[in-house]
């Protein structure tokens, strides 16, 4: 049953969201970065650590060598470099873009870094705008914890007299605990990049520990055969490929793919949308660490659409969300039929809007087209975005904005149904007369009708992305894991690319999560002995640090007494009960006695795993494909009931 808040009426609009008009500027396609073999180069290496002279490369030979090597010179890497360098570990920052280029979303958004006030009531928080989703609890209490701490761990790489001023930033603040969702400014500015800079000062003050390369694109994971651990990184620099060795650790920060059509139409079920923030955010880290077997989550959650104008002949858009204002006049949006798909008055939260009770992500018909009237088109610009002419006349004059005399010319030049456009906007007026749109909900006091007589206007609107929030799922310690949910030793991840935020988002959470996620991340790429850190499997601790196939009870290693008990495990939603039954030390059957998991994900796992584990006599056995939480649980209740017939 869904709780309360789904269906409490929106009350007011967040008017800033992480991603403003500081990054609307014009942007160029990221270059291509030459990946020349160097293969008949001198393997000896200014860099790092020295490598010998060899004549060919083979497995075993190193062009440079770090403790911890970072994917990405975003916030999440940033953090990861520092906090690894608090270890005292030495640093390779790969950063894919000229220096001029760099920093990811973290340069390019307003800068509010989200640190909850109080963890319990973030937790029912992100609990309520997560809810009938499967998601890691533990790595968000984890993330949320690092949040808190911000401030702190800020001041102590910063200097005490850091000026971070505070504000309440709710997204969805008729949620229980929103009150906390409190974000930094680092001395009160918005949309400067101040956060990137800051911590780009930093690692620069930590020169002797962190290298940071530009221009130098990770190309794959090099990973050892038979034990799966990640021992380093190929990268492109200066024209050759160098394999770089992670002693300790790799860190992937390497952000979304919201500038990869082909992941946009795969994944967000989009013919095509674009980034307001970094253009290098292509998802070549997302292909690297399916390659070395990771798991995926979260690739159908952006923060986004908005609708934006594009400009043609460039990257540049304007118009955080023309909802702000423009949606509000006598203006609606229009899909190819003419016909309306959207509340244009509304902005989104982060791409969510409330539709039945519930929030989904915002409906996206392309193309799609703003239709207005003269009293729009002289109410002011079309958007306060920086370049945009404050009386259109300057963008109607490129042709950004179409003029037509009637509805049925303008819909013939923009190819949208005359009679559809005509029909739309009658239906439209006659809302605007009853104060009440009955279709899309749209607030009496902006329904404010189109003209009778043109001339009219029209532009096409583009969907636009905050970023993306899917990636190689982690656990709490930021460790990516395999399909099965174990941990792949020594890879870690951190920031947007597989981030916590599974349905919904909290503005300034990205920003938190980057920070506090890479600290996690590089404190344990860090850690030369692995075994200081806890074991967890899909957000659960384990009782050793043994690897998969030392885990889990078997039958022929121990000694159980006869009869019939009853375990319990966690599934994806509810607690899973297993009746076992055994006789002479044999295992004879196991029975889900309790599940409430997703019907249609689950089965298979209900029907399979019970007779995987008599079989084999262990409870190490595979995973079901598609039902890795819940084929854990059942692992997890019936060595509950195993451990209680022990001898």
């Amino acid at each position: 049953m869904r709780r309360k808040w789904y269906a409490a009426a929106m009350a007011g609009v967040i008017t800033a969201g992480c991603l403003l008009s500081g990054c609307q500027a014009s942007k160029e396609e990221a270059a291509p970065v030459s990946q020349e073999s160097s293969s008949e180069e001198s393997q000896t290496s200014e860099i790092g650590e020295p490598m010998a002279e060899t004549e060919a490369k083979d497995e075993e030979t190193w062009d440079a060598a770090y403790d911890v090597v970072v994917i990405g010179f975003g916030g999440a890497g940033q953090s990861a470099a520092l906090a690894a360098a608090q270890e005292g570990a030495n640093v390779l920052i790969l950063e894919k873009t000229p220096e001029s280029a760099a920093g990811g979303n973290t340069r390019l958004c307003g800068q509010q870094i989200l640190s909850p006030t109080d963890v319990d009531k973030a937790m029912n928080y992100f609990d309520e705008i997560f809810e009938g989703y499967a998601y890691d609890k533990d790595l968000v209490y984890a993330t949320v914890e690092g949040m808190h701490t911000l401030d702190d761990w800020l001041k102590e790489l910063a200097g005490p007299t850091l000026d971070l001023q505070e504000i309440i930033y709710p997204e969805f603040s008729e949620v229980e605990g929103s009150e906390t969702m409190r974000c930094y400014l680092i001395d009160g500015e918005r949309s400067t990049g101040k956060l990137w800079y800051l911590l780009k000062d930093c690692i620069e003050e930590r020169a002797e520990q962190i290298e940071v390369w530009y221009e130098s694109p990770a190309l794959e994971l090099i990973q050892d055969k038979e034990t799966k651990t990640i021992t380093g990184v190929l990268a492109s620099h200066e024209g050759k490929e160098l394999r770089i060795k992670a002693e300790n650790g790799v860190v992937m920060a390497c952000g979304g793919y919201e500038n990869n059509q082909e992941m946009i139409q795969n994944y967000l079920h989009m013919e095509y949308a674009y980034p307001k923030g970094s253009y290098y955010n292509t998802g070549d880290g997302i292909i690297m660490a399916m390659k070395a077997g990771a798991d995926l989550w979260h690739m159908n959650n952006p923060s986004g659409p908005d609708l934006n104008f594009k400009a043609p002949d460039s990257n540049a858009y304007y118009g955080y969300s023309l909802a702000m204002d423009f949606g509000s006049r006598s203006t609606i949006y229009v899909g190819p039929d003419g016909t309306r798909f959207i509340n244009e008055s509304l902005m989104t939260k982060h791409g969510k809007m409330p539709a039945h009770g519930t929030y989904q992500t915002a409906a996206t018909v392309l193309p799609a087209y703003a239709v207005f009237d003269e009293a729009s088109f002289t109410a002011g610009p079309v958007t306060s975005s920086g370049g945009w002419s404050s009386d259109n006349l300057a963008e109607l004059e490129k042709g950004w904005i179409v003029k037509a005399d009637t509805l049925q010319e303008l819909a013939e030049q923009i190819g949208v149904e005359p009679s559809g456009l005509e029909k739309t906007v009658e239906r439209y007026n006659f809302y605007c007369e009853q104060k009440e749109d009955y279709e899309f909900g749209r607030s009496a006091d902006t329904l404010i009708p189109l003209n009778k007589e043109g001339p009219y206007y029209a532009m096409e609107l583009t969907p636009t992305l905050t970023n993306t929030q899917g990636g190689a799922v982690r656990n709490a310690n930021c460790e990516v894991v395999d399909l099965d949910g174990y941990a792949i030793p020594h890879l870690y991840s951190a920031g947007e690319f597989g981030s916590m935020f599974v349905h919904g988002y909290n503005g300034g959470g990205n920003v938190g999560e980057a920070l506090a996620s890479g600290r996690i991340a590089g404190t344990n790429a860090a850690k030369a002995d692995k075994t200081e850190i806890p074991v967890i499997s899909n957000g659960r601790e384990s009782e050793s640090n043994t690897v998969k196939e030392e885990s889990g009870i078997n039958l022929n290693t121990v000694q159980t007494k006869d009869g019939t008990y009853v375990g319990t495990g966690q599934g994806m939603h509810s607690e899973i009960k297993a009746e076992i039954v055994l006789s002479n030390n044999h295992l004879d059957s196991v029975v889900i006695t309790q599940i409430n998991d997703t019907a249609g994900i689950c089965d298979l796992a209900v029907e399979q795993m019970p007779d995987r584990i008599v079989e084999a006599q262990n409870t190490q056995v595979d995973a079901v494909a598609g039902a890795t939480i819940t084929s854990k649980g059942i692992i997890e209740a019936v060595e509950d009931a195993l451990r209680q017939a022990v001898e």
